[in-house]
């Protein structure tokens, strides 16, 4: 997974730090923060991707589950004979 990471605005003053590679002739410098366009893109389309398959697999365990409640409505409905078992014949 891609991570963006965004930072404040950094003013950075010429007699700060050790080094003083952002020197420009004792004026302050900013710097501006920085976003990985391609990154973002490829992120932002793989949760799309992601998104769309779960809603997928959400819509074929909804129709597995209507399926398998229309299977026990049915076997239900066949199991109730009130006559079945009412009357028990022995010969001897």
């Amino acid at each position: 997974m891609i991570s963006v990471i965004w930072m404040d605005p950094v003013v950075l003053s010429p007699n700060e730090g050790r080094d003083n590679a952002f020197s420009n002739g004792g004026e302050d410098m900013e710097i501006t923060p920085m976003i990985d366009i391609p990154a973002l893109s490829m992120a932002m389309s793989q949760n799309k991707v992601m998104s769309d398959f779960s809603v997928a697999m959400l819509d074929k365990s909804l129709d597995t589950f209507n399926d398998l409640g229309d299977s026990m409505t049915k076997l239900m409905e066949q199991s109730v004979n009130p006559n079945l078992g009412g009357n028990i014949d022995i010969s001897v």
